[in-house]
Parts: structure tokens; C-alpha cells; sequence
């Protein structure tokens, strides 16, 4: 699995046989530079991976025969490292401007999963929404 370290609280695994962490810095995609994401980390083996998110998490199974998995790029908590993973446009710019919506989704293609953390509905505060933008940013680009 390539998760999001924001979203991963515990990594459970049998006695004896760790899975292998990596870390992968990715410059040279798009899919970095537009969602300013640039570590990933990665998990080889077994292992079971305790995620925590605001209303939870939900697996999606991604299908070769179907045309594709869309999420919210801001709700992408990790996905199988065989997927095809790419940024889509997902809104008009106007309502990207207001925070709304993101203006990239990530894309999934392949076979494997998709974890993401379920929709919130709670409006916050226009600072409060501000500072979690510049932490946001970096820990994206750190990989935090």
C-alpha cells in the first residue's frame, strides 16, 4: 500500500516477519507537482494499517474492466501500489477560489484499492480553514 503518513496511526503486524517501509520522493510526475505531494510512503508485507480520519474510512475496490476510480484528492488516505495513480480536473476554478471543492481529483486506475476518509459536512471557521491550508502544504510536500 502508498499511503498518506496524515492519515496512518498504527502499523500491526505478525511476530517475526515486519513488512518493509520505504519512502519514495516523486519529482518528476504531475500528479506531485499538482497536488504538491512529493513523499509517499510504502508498505511491503503483511500487515494490518489502523487509520484515523474524521467520520472514518472506506475501502474501494478499482476494477481493470471499469473506466476508473475518482477521489477527492484532499480524502485519499493510501491505494495499491499497482494502480494507476493521476490527477483529473475536477471543478471550476471559481468554486476551487471559494474552497469549496478541490480543483484536482486523484484518479485511480487498474486493479487494486482505494482508501479514503468519508465526506464531512461541518462548514470551519474562514482562519481556522486558512492555517489548515499552510500546514496542509506542508505536510504534503513533506510528507507529514
Amino acid at each position: 500500500m502508498v499511503f498518506r503518513p496524515h492519515y496512518l496511526v498504527a502499523v500491526s503486524h505478525p511476530c517475526g516477519t515486519p513488512p518493509r517501509i520505504r519512502s519514495r520522493w516523486v519529482f518528476g510526475k504531475l500528479h506531485a507537482w499538482v497536488n504538491l505531494r512529493f513523499r509517499y510512503l510504502i508498505i511491503e508485507g503483511a500487515a494490518k494499517l489502523v487509520f484515523s480520519a474524521q467520520r472514518g474510512v472506506q475501502v474501494e475496490e478499482v476494477l481493470p474492466e471499469l473506466p476508473g476510480r475518482r477521489v477527492n484528492n484532499h480524502l485519499t488516505a493510501a491505494f495499491s501500489l499497482h494502480v494507476s495513480h493521476s490527477p483529473k480536473r475536477a471543478e471550476t476554478f471559481v468554486a476551487y477560489l471559494r474552497g469549496k471543492n478541490a480543483l484536482f481529483d486523484d484518479f485511480f486506475r487498474g486493479s487494486g484499492h482505494v482508501i479514503q476518509q468519508q465526506v464531512t459536512g461541518t462548514k470551519r471557521n474562514p482562519v481556522a480553514r486558512m492555517w489548515e491550508s499552510v500546514f496542509g502544504v506542508i505536510g504534503k510536500v513533506f510528507g507529514i
